[in-house]
């Protein structure tokens, strides 16, 4: 055993690391993934979503993770990929909604973008375009077509 790893009167290591917020991150990933009886579980272990080995080991997740960044969560690249060091980043709260299972991704061109982040550079409500979306228009019609009174499929009032 480490000597700057003292175990408690429990058998527990008293090192510090339950004050850290990594700790706190840490352990609802775990819990997540391996608890039945976390609310979340269907969403993560219940999917087959499972942490890797190296990070049965706090410190190691630590190392690999660093420091977390203010206002950053854990963030999962690939959403149905494992909790591993090339499959995780610290990620804000936008990032994270924009890489979940119910984002829906469009392509335009050669790059994949949420419906969020394309309404965004087409300066129009993320709604509007996903209500033209489920209404049958074309994604690209839905997104560049200035917002107004439309009727049918891309039909506007005149």
């Amino acid at each position: 055993m480490d000597e700057d790893r003292k175990l408690n009167k429990f058998g527990r290591h008293n090192d510090g690391r339950s004050k850290l917020p990594e700790y706190k991150t840490w352990k609802n990933m775990r819990n997540r993934c391996y608890n039945h009886n976390n609310k979340k579980f269907g969403r993560y272990g219940g999917r087959g979503i499972c942490v890797c080995k190296r990070w049965d080991d706090f410190w190691a997740f630590y190392h690999d993770m660093g420091e977390k960044p203010q206002g950053m969560t854990l963030d999962r690249i690939d959403v149905n990929g494992n909790y591993e060091p090339d499959n995780c980043r610290w990620a804000d709260i936008k990032t994270q909604n924009n890489n979940r299972t119910t984002t829906i991704k469009v392509k335009i061109g050669d790059k994949v973008k949420s419906v969020k982040e394309w309404a965004d550079i087409y300066g129009i409500s993320d709604l509007t375009v996903r209500d033209r979306f489920y209404r049958g228009w074309d994604i690209v019609k839905a997104l560049t077509t200035p917002a107004g009174r439309y009727y049918g499929k891309g039909k506007t009032k005149r």
